[in-house]
């Protein structure tokens, strides 16, 4: 399902009755500057969209088929913290981004985006979970989310909280040689914002990758090599930023 606003954004106002395109340069022909084609693309997009974010695209929360520069028109007019999502232009196995409205030091908006999450990030975490947990470090060294609207201006709690799993009410027994239970904690990820390099950024599907690599290896894991996952991430007491609301 499309929305009126999505496909409006894809080009508004323009009339595509008298277009065409030849069969080779839909399916076959590599786009210009890019080396697969259109069609192994969007193939790639629909199948993300059904096995991952079909939820949050049928909502309308997923803007879409939208360029940059026309995603940069939108937002530079709008309060700090809004975002949107859209779909990756380069990324041939299919790619979901999101782009957020930030003011500098001196008060100019600035226009961030992360590094599109493809499939095999989004089998590790779902995507409104990425966004509900998305954090970065402000110059006084206070971890802050920079997404606080969806575009236009639904908040972030209302459009994503329910498709994010609930916290476990269960608590654990403690152990009888410790002198206080275990804390519940989870990993962040935490980058400073004078990073310019989008790839760096939080939660980015590289940083993200090596967190459920250190996961997967169990407790006294060592960090991956190159030492940047210890640099990047904190363990802390974990609270609730999810809604309640079963998925």
């Amino acid at each position: 399902r499309t929305s009126i606003e999505q496909l409006t954004y894809t080009g508004p106002g323009v009339n595509y009755s008298g277009c065409q395109i030849t069969w080779a340069k839909f399916c076959k022909e590599n786009m210009a500057g890019k080396g697969f084609s259109f069609w192994v693309w969007l193939d790639n997009i629909i199948d993300l969209v059904k096995k991952y974010i079909l939820a949050l695209w049928n909502e309308g929360y997923i803007m879409g088929f939208i360029s940059k520069e026309r995603e940069r028109a939108i937002l530079s007019t709008k309060p700090p913290g809004t975002f949107l999502l859209r779909f990756s232009e380069s990324s041939k196995e299919g790619g979901v981004t999101f782009t957020w409205v930030e003011k500098d030091i001196s008060g100019k908006t600035q226009i961030q985006s992360v590094e599109p999450y493809t499939k095999q990030q989004l089998n590790n975490m779902s995507f409104a979970e990425i966004i509900m947990g998305y954090k970065i470090m402000d110059a006084t060294n206070i971890l802050v989310s920079p997404l606080v609207y969806l575009y236009p201006d639904i908040p972030k709690e209302e459009a994503f909280g329910k498709y994010c799993r609930p916290e476990s009410q269960e608590h654990p027994e403690a152990d009888p040689g410790s002198a206080a239970p275990y804390l519940k904690t989870k990993f962040i990820c935490v980058t400073p914002t004078t990073c310019s390099n989008t790839i760096d950024l939080p939660m980015s599907p590289r940083t993200l990758d090596s967190l459920m690599q250190f996961g997967n290896n169990g407790e006294g894991a060592e960090p991956s090599a190159g030492g940047q996952f210890e640099s990047l991430t904190f363990d802390m007491e974990l609270t609730s930023e999810c809604a309640t609301s079963p998925m």
